[in-house]
């Protein structure tokens, strides 16, 4: 029987002695859907409207508007549940934003679309 020794060409392992090595490659993150906020709010709303959760009291409720932020580390946008939500099931609509923002980013944007929308949304001094 022969064992491996550093520079020879042969090997022989007998399991005791040489194992196998097992390569360890790091997870990568799951590929994200890439749409509009349009596309986002249409998601959000078609999963709210699609649960059963309380018995479809929920469904009714309206989907938040997603705004566009810097990236988070989960998403590039986000959806603030504020109003629309039917007393009580604010919490639910929460968790279905939070479930999209996993599966759901919006497109880069370029510099030039980044600054004309901000000037875009200032107001006038006068």
């Amino acid at each position: 029987m022969l064992l491996h020794t550093p520079g020879s060409a042969e090997r022989h392992c007998a399991s005791t002695f040489c194992k196998p090595r097992r390569i360890v490659r790091p997870t990568r993150a799951p590929m994200k859907t890439i749409a509009s906020l349009e596309q986002i709010r249409a998601e959000i709303g078609r999963r709210i409207v699609a649960s059963k959760w309380a018995n479809g009291y929920c469904g009714g409720c309206e989907a938040p508007i997603p705004t566009r932020i810097p990236p988070d580390g989960i998403a590039n946008w986000i959806a603030p549940v504020l109003a629309g939500a039917i007393r009580g099931c604010e919490g639910f609509v929460f968790d279905v934003v939070a479930s999209v923002r996993h599966d759901y980013d919006l497109p880069a944007q370029t510099l030039t679309e980044t600054v004309s929308e901000l000037l875009s949304a200032r107001r006038s001094p006068f």
